[in-house]
């Protein structure tokens, strides 16, 4: 049981280091809260990814004191930008349009409408973590299905070899590139605990926490009330193969994390997308083209589901014909 609570603790440590450095920048250029939490898990990767590749070229060794030192800046740089502006968070940095819809809806997001996105959360992504321990048996059992050694080999030569790269990091493993964010994040677990362990608390932050979290997030930025933010996580975790595999007993986690970060990149979408006039909006899904592959960091079927829903984002919006809206309903 103690195992499996440091596992769990584990997991809820990367995804924290997952969301708070992309969003505390954010939130220091100026950002509203809201959008901030949304869109931060996809440019903390963003940026992993590229300073992976800076590190590699320039020699620098990918560890925990490295990595660890850069999430650090990022976060001073955010938290001072914040201070710069005051106590509260204003929104200078985006077009001022954007200012009152996006406070309005952090207005009408009380503390019955967060307690719903965490009772959601938590209660769907704690039920998959029990299935998750009863089946693996121990936190440092391996899975048997599809590539996990491949995955398991890249997590112990990044420790190794101090390169995260997705250029040059698996050319030892796979022969040539591969898409090692999710990996590098393990840097944080290698050095005190065995890589089937760090694997599991990897896969745990995935299906556990951030995939449920995400999936609150996008019910909230969709105005729905505290039912469709309780059943959103529920709903998302209890299709087996959403959206194409099983992400809790999946080992193509560079998919997986894709896939994970997805729905909390909508919600940042739905955000920006709401606050924008019809005539801005071919502007707004031009940038979002350009760079949807960063979001999900080179992964094709990440990059293929964040266009598709980028393509509905605006039913989130946009009630149908005259019909009540989707949030009326589920007040």
């Amino acid at each position: 049981m103690i195992a499996w609570g440091a596992l769990v603790l584990a997991a809820v440590g990367i995804s924290l280091l997952v969301v708070l450095p992309g969003m505390l920048l954010l939130a220091g250029s100026g950002a509203d809260r809201s959008l901030a939490l949304a869109a931060g898990p996809a440019v903390t990767v963003a940026i992993a990814g590229v300073a992976a590749v800076v590190f590699s070229r320039f020699g620098i060794v990918w560890d925990a004191r490295t990595v660890g030192g850069l999430f650090v800046l990022l976060g001073s740089i955010g938290i001072a930008g914040v201070r710069l502006r005051g106590s509260t968070v204003c929104c200078h940095g985006l077009p001022l349009k954007l200012r009152a819809p996006l406070h309005s809806i952090g207005e009408r997001t009380g503390w019955s409408a967060l307690a719903a996105s965490i009772i959601g959360a938590v209660t769907a992504g704690g039920t998959q973590i029990i299935l998750f321990a009863k089946t693996i048996g121990t936190p440092w059992a391996m899975l048997q299905n599809t590539d996990a050694m491949v995955q398991l080999n890249l997590i112990e030569e990044i420790h190794r070899s101090g390169d995260a790269s997705m250029l040059t990091a698996a050319i030892p493993v796979t022969g040539g590139s591969y898409p090692t964010v999710w990996h590098s994040f393990a840097v944080f677990l290698t050095p005190f605990a065995s890589t089937p362990f760090t694997f599991n608390a990897l896969l745990v932050s995935l299906f556990g926490v951030l995939y449920p979290t995400g999936m609150a997030m996008l019910a909230t930025a969709a105005g729905g009330g505290p039912i469709a933010r309780v059943a959103a996580p529920w709903l998302a975790l209890s299709a087996p193969w959403f959206p194409g595999f099983m992400l809790t007993f999946s080992s193509m986690t560079s998919a997986g994390f894709a896939v994970a970060l997805v729905p909390s990149a909508i919600a940042a979408v739905v955000l920006l997308w709401r606050s924008y006039s019809t005539g801005d909006r071919c502007c707004l899904w031009q940038r979002l083209c350009s760079a949807s592959g960063w979001p999900v960091q080179a992964r094709g079927s990440g990059r293929f589901w964040f266009h598709v829903c980028c393509c509905s984002s605006d039913c989130f919006h946009e009630p149908v014909g005259h019909g009540p809206r989707l949030e009326e309903l589920l007040l």
